[in-house]
């Protein structure tokens, strides 16, 4: 199995890039229906829509995709029988957009399921559940417990434009005045350590990972959230429902022979998978959390 990326920037500030990996695996048996989406990627290979989000997903110094979510994503291609896999690297935003537009074949589980987002797309199961949280300076930690709190207060908060923190912005009433965009985490620590903003929004598996990378415990603060669950799928087009069927078959098996776990565990992210029988995709794509 190898791996690489074309790279002309340095890899935290990349918007787009290419990983493949290739490997043969045996293939599991699966309802003929799913078979003619599985013929094809089996034949030309699967592209997975991926965004650097550490320690879900990104690429790493020598330019090896990393993350749980890649892991996650080839062992069950791999259990499909899908022999070549490459995930596509790109801004948050473009997911959507580039699944839909056919650059890719499916999103990885990065994306929250949302009522919004299943009007464009269909979703797996969920794959892992988070608690959202704020990262604050610690100037602003006691005063900052909501999005309602981010709007009454006028601060100001970094975005990915069209994620679901930028849902409960619109929902809370901030203004666009006080949306600072960003592309990765670098840079969203650093607008907060130069107090360009008060806000960072991140899921607490995130926060987790970032904190100590980019942060300082004397300075910035970590608020949970515990009213803002959010569970991640894999995405398909909505004509791809043997293929997601399949996938959700994939997963699992996975699932229950304890691969999916073993695999979240080494990123110390086992924990999110407490809540996923919990939910459903229909319920999560009925109702906003």
């Amino acid at each position: 199995m190898s791996t690489s990326v074309n790279t002309h920037h340095n890899w935290l500030r990349r918007s787009v890039a290419t990983v493949a990996i290739f490997a043969t695996f045996n293939v599991m048996a699966f309802p003929a229906s799913a078979q003619s989406a599985l013929e094809k990627l089996k034949k030309a290979g699967a592209v997975v829509g991926l965004s650097t989000e550490p320690p879900w997903s990104d690429i790493k110094q020598d330019g090896s995709m990393g993350g749980a979510m890649p892991e996650m994503d080839i062992a069950i291609l791999k259990v499909m029988g899908v022999n070549s896999v490459k995930g596509e690297f790109m801004e948050f935003g473009a997911l959507i957009p580039s699944l839909l537009s056919k650059r890719t074949d499916l999103n990885s589980s990065l994306l929250y399921i949302s009522p919004a987002r299943c009007e464009a797309v269909i979703f797996a199961k969920p794959s892992t559940c988070n608690v959202e949280t704020l990262i604050v300076n610690v100037e602003t930690a006691g005063a900052v417990n909501s999005y309602a709190d981010i709007a009454a207060k006028s601060l100001k908060i970094a975005l990915i434009p069209g994620s679901k923190p930028a849902e409960w912005a619109n929902e809370a009433g901030v203004q666009q005045s006080n949306r600072i965009a960003f592309h990765d985490y670098v840079d969203a620590m650093k607008l907060l350590k130069d107090g360009r903003v008060d806000v960072v929004p991140a899921a607490d598996s995130t926060a987790a990972d970032i904190m100590p990378k980019f942060g300082d415990p004397a300075k910035q603060k970590v608020v949970p959230l515990q009213d803002k669950l959010l569970c991640g799928a894999a995405s398909f087009r909505k004509d791809d429902t043997e293929l997601r069927d399949a996938y959700n078959v994939a997963f699992e098996k996975l699932l229950r022979d304890g691969t999916i776990k073993k695999i979240l565990d080494k990123y110390d992210l086992g924990y999110t998978l407490d809540y996923i029988d919990t939910v459903t995709t229909e319920k999560l794509c009925s109702t906003a959390p």
